[in-house]
């Protein structure tokens, strides 16, 4: 196995740990489920088992990892656009509020305060 000492031949743009790190978390020291470390990849880069062809993208903090569109479509909805800045973690809590379930029953909703996506009513309030 070839070991790389090189941020630039692993394709890692960013290294974060330490106070860069709890200037986008909650400091690890204190709450368990934040990370320790964060490396962002170059844009761009996927990484792959040469052996499974198993490939792992799960995005980063770049612009384009960050900001994507999201396009809801249900029969009770009017058309509109809706320009809020939201958080990929608001679309469960949607989805179970749009099913008549209690987004609060998911326990990362309850410890973050997670809300449900802007623009569209509770499906009680339809």
């Amino acid at each position: 196995m070839t070991h790389y000492t090189s941020e630039t031949a692993l394709n890692i743009a960013q290294v974060l740990s330490g106070e860069s790190l709890k200037l986008l978390f909650p400091d690890p020291a204190s709450d368990p489920r934040m990370p320790d470390i964060v490396i962002q990849p170059t844009f761009g880069t996927i990484y792959a088992d040469a052996d499974s062809g198993f490939i792992e993208e799960h995005g980063g903090f770049t612009e384009e990892d960050t900001h994507v569109p999201l396009v809801l479509a249900l029969p009770s909805f009017q058309q509109q656009d809706v320009k809020t800045p939201v958080r990929t973690a608001q679309i469960a809590p949607t989805i179970l509020q749009e099913l008549e379930l209690d987004p609060e029953s998911l326990e990362a909703v309850r410890k973050e305060m997670t809300r449900t996506l802007p623009g569209i009513p509770a499906s009680r309030d339809k």
